[in-house]
């Protein structure tokens, strides 16, 4: 699916749900910029994520980012900043529940303001070498499988 298209809710036989959720691989001065999840938060809490959330119903999913950039870390991002690249989707189900995480993310190398995250949804933000991103610890598990995409993605593109 073309990523700028209106994304959906889907429910298949009427138990599963697919949640679509953008995320943002920040980028600057050779650094990925990470965010830990408030300690607070049911799920997840006090592990590293690239920022992001919930696609709302009628929003493509550079629009849902560029509105949760803005929410959680008081950024201004353009659409046009917001950029695909190559293994940036993956589907994971919550185990709980059984529903599936649609999760894509976007290189963003340019935004406008200065990084302040809101505190109930993230208490500090790591600035990680994009070549130490292996072995960087507490971070949430659905994030770490886009590493080798995203270090591929940045020294062909960037």
């Amino acid at each position: 699916m073309d990523k700028s298209q209106k994304p959906f809710l889907k429910c298949v036989d009427g138990k599963t749900h697919i949640i679509n959720v953008v995320g943002a691989v920040l980028i600057k001065d050779n650094n990925i910029i990470l965010a830990r999840r408030s300690k607070n938060l049911t799920n997840f809490p006090n592990l590293f994520e690239f920022p992001g959330g919930k696609v709302e119903k009628g929003e493509t999913f550079k629009e849902a980012l560029k509105r949760e950039l803005f929410e959680e870390l008081n950024i201004n991002v353009k659409i046009n900043d917001i950029h695909e690249f190559y293994g940036n989707n993956s589907k994971h189900t919550i185990e709980k529940s059984g529903k599936i995480i649609n999760l894509t993310l976007f290189i963003i190398k340019i935004w406008d303001g200065i990084i302040h995250p809101k505190e109930n949804i993230h208490s500090e933000i790591a600035y990680v070498d994009v070549n130490k991103m292996d072995t960087f610890p507490e971070m949430l598990p659905g994030d770490a499988v886009f590493i080798k995409a995203i270090k591929l993605a940045i020294n062909l593109t960037f």
